[in-house]
């Protein structure tokens, strides 16, 4: 089982790299048999290459431009915590909304299951700043 240390450090790289709008840092955060689950209870991505075109999708409607945890907490092999991320469209609007993750991470500091849980309704326009 990972400690907690190692927990917190998944969601630590998978936060940078969503912030950095870098696909190949998100996918590399992944093992590769994982679980994406985004929102729930849509139907689940379940690889790396289902995932990776999760995020493909994700990326069609705008660039991510800040994922940030909040309040989180490392249980075992799992870790919950809430989440803002502002996303930047196409038309440089920037919107945002915010949410919650639950992880499991593996013992070689991999995700292997991710569920978020958010509401499109949230969406909410966010000044640049």
């Amino acid at each position: 089982m990972p400690t907690n240390d190692q927990v917190k450090a998944a969601v630590e790289r998978y936060s940078a790299a969503v912030s950095a709008a870098d696909k190949h840092g998100i996918l590399a955060c992944f093992s590769e048999g994982a679980t994406v689950v985004d929102p729930y209870p849509s139907p689940a991505h379940v690889g790396r290459e289902a995932i990776s075109q999760f995020w493909d999708g994700v990326f069609a409607l705008g660039t991510p431009l800040a994922f940030l945890p909040e309040k989180l907490v490392a249980c075992g092999d799992r870790a919950v915590f809430i989440f803002a991320i502002t996303v930047e469209g196409g038309n440089g609007e920037r919107f945002g909304f915010e949410g919650f993750d639950v992880v499991t991470v593996n013992d070689e500091g991999l995700i292997n299951e991710l569920t978020a849980y958010w509401d499109l309704a949230e969406l909410h326009p966010v000044p640049a700043t």
